[in-house]
C-alpha cells in the first residue's frame, strides 16, 4: 500500500482540481483492498514534489467506510475516526439555508400577457446550482466543513468537478447504485443521459484574506442532483473567529472560462474557533539516531479534535531541511490524521526548522514513537520518544 501512496506523487499538481483527484485516486485503491469506499483526509498546497510525496506517505492515510446515506459533518467526522461526538457538538458551526424573496416577470401561457410572480429563492445561486455551506467544525489548526450544492432545475444533475464524466458511476458515492441495481461500471456521462438531464460540474472554493486554504474535497452525490462536498484543510489564520471567502462554480462540458467565470459565485462564511490548545508536554534530549538533523525538542498539545506535536530540529546535512515526521503507536502503526498537519516544514529563519505532525483520538502520550522522511523519501524508524 505505501508503494502506492509514494506512485501517486506523479499525479500531484498545484490546481486544486488535481489536489483532488489525487484524493479520491487514494480512496479507489482502498476501496479496492477493502472491499469499501475508502476515504482520505488531507489535500496538498503548493509544494516541491519530494515533499508532496511526502505528504502522500505521511498525511494521507486510509479511513473508514464511507456511509453514503450520512450527509452532514457529524456523521461524516465519525466516519473519518473522530470518537469524541461530545466534542464536535461543542466546536460546530451551523449554517442554516437562507433564502430571499423576489418579484420576477412572466408570460401566461394563454394570453402572452406579462404578470408578476413571487419566488423563493436560495441566498446564492447561478442558473445551474445554489451553493450553502453548512458546517463548519474547527480547532486553531484543522478546518472541517461541509457545503451542499443543489441543482436549480430538475433538468441538471450537478456532478463534482474533480471527477472526470468517463470514470465509473461508482466514484460518485451513490447509495442508490446498490439499492436499485445500477451498474456501477457504467460511466457518469452515461448515467446522466440515461435520466435525461444535463451535467453540470459544480464546487465550491475556499480562501482566506486573498489566499487559498490549503486542503483537499471529496464529495458525495444523490440521485436528485445534489452534490455533498466535503472540505478537510487548514485553519488559515488560527485564531478565535475569521471570514472565510466562499466561491461557489458551475461548467457545463465544453463552456469556455470566461463563461463560468462570469457565472462565479460568492460569499462569505463566518467561523468561530470554539476550541481550546493547551500545552500537554515537551520532549528533549533526542539520542543521535544517525540521522541528517538534530532534533531540539517536540512540543505536543492538545485541543479537542486531537494532538499536535510539533518537531524543531537543525539540519546537520545538505538536503533535510524540509523533513517530515509522523508519529506511530507502540506497535508501529500509524495513527489517525488530523487535516491541520504540516504538509512540509516551516524555516524558523535561526537555523531551525519545523514540522507539526496532527493526529486524532490520543488517550495517552506512553510509547509514541516517531518516524522521518529522508531527503530520498526513505523512511528511518521508528524511533521512541524520550522518558
Amino acid at each position: 500500500m505505501e508503494k502506492k501512496y509514494m506512485d501517486l506523487n506523479e499525479n500531484i499538481r498545484a490546481p486544486q482540481e488535481l489536489k483532488d483527484r489525487v484524493l479520491r485516486k487514494a480512496a479507489q485503491m482502498e476501496r479496492k483492498e477493502t472491499g469499501k469506499p475508502g476515504i482520505y483526509s488531507r489535500g496538498f498546497g503548493l509544494m516541491p514534489k519530494i515533499a508532496a510525496a511526502a505528504a502522500v506517505l505521511l498525511l494521507v492515510i486510509p479511513l473508514t467506510a464511507f456511509a453514503a446515506h450520512q450527509l452532514l459533518l457529524k456523521d461524516h467526522l465519525k466516519d473519518i475516526g473522530f470518537q469524541n461526538e461530545a466534542a464536535v457538538d461543542q466546536l460546530i458551526n451551523t449554517y442554516p439555508t437562507e433564502t430571499q424573496t423576489v418579484t420576477e416577470a412572466r408570460e401566461t401561457g394563454e394570453t402572452g400577457e406579462t404578470v408578476q410572480e413571487t419566488v423563493v429563492l436560495p441566498d446564492h445561486y447561478n442558473e445551474y446550482a445554489s451553493y450553502h455551506v453548512a458546517e463548519v467544525v474547527c480547532d486553531s489548526q484543522s478546518l472541517y466543513l461541509v457545503s451542499e450544492i443543489k441543482p436549480m432545475s430538475d433538468e441538471y444533475f450537478l456532478v463534482p468537478m474533480e471527477l472526470g464524466l468517463n470514470e465509473t458511476l461508482r466514484n460518485l458515492y451513490l447509495d442508490e447504485i446498490d439499492r436499485e441495481g445500477l451498474d456501477p461500471s457504467m460511466t457518469i456521462e452515461d448515467y446522466v443521459a440515461s435520466l435525461g438531464k444535463t451535467i453540470v460540474m459544480v464546487r465550491t472554493t475556499y480562501s482566506c484574506n486573498g489566499a487559498e486554504v490549503e486542503g483537499g474535497t471529496i464529495s458525495q452525490a444523490t440521485r436528485d442532483g445534489t452534490v455533498y462536498q466535503y472540505y478537510h484543510g487548514i485553519n488559515p489564520v488560527g485564531t478565535q473567529n475569521f471570514t472565510l471567502n466562499c466561491t461557489g462554480i458551475a461548467q457545463t462540458p465544453g463552456m469556455a472560462p470566461e463563461e463560468w467565470q462570469a457565472l462565479s459565485v460568492p460569499f462569505d462564511v463566518q467561523v468561530q474557533d470554539k476550541s481550546t490548545r493547551t500545552f500537554v508536554k515537551e520532549f528533549t534530549n533526542f539520542p543521535d539516531e544517525g540521522l541528517g538533523i538534530t532534533i531540539e525538542k517536540v512540543v505536543a498539545e492538545e485541543t479537542e479534535l486531537g494532538t499536535y506535536f510539533t518537531f524543531t530540529y537543525t539540519p546537520k546535512e545538505s538536503g533535510w531541511e524540509r523533513t517530515p515526521f509522523s508519529v506511530l503507536d507502540g506497535d508501529g502503526n500509524y495513527l489517525r490524521n488530523l487535516a491541520g498537519g504540516d504538509s512540509m516544514a516551516r524555516d524558523n529563519g535561526d537555523g531551525t526548522f519545523s514540522f507539526t505532525s496532527a493526529v486524532q483520538g490520543l488517550t495517552s502520550l506512553e510509547n509514541l514513537q516517531y518516524q522521518v522522511m529522508g531527503p530520498n523519501m526513505d523512511k528511518m524508524g521508528p524511533y521512541p520518544f524520550p522518558k
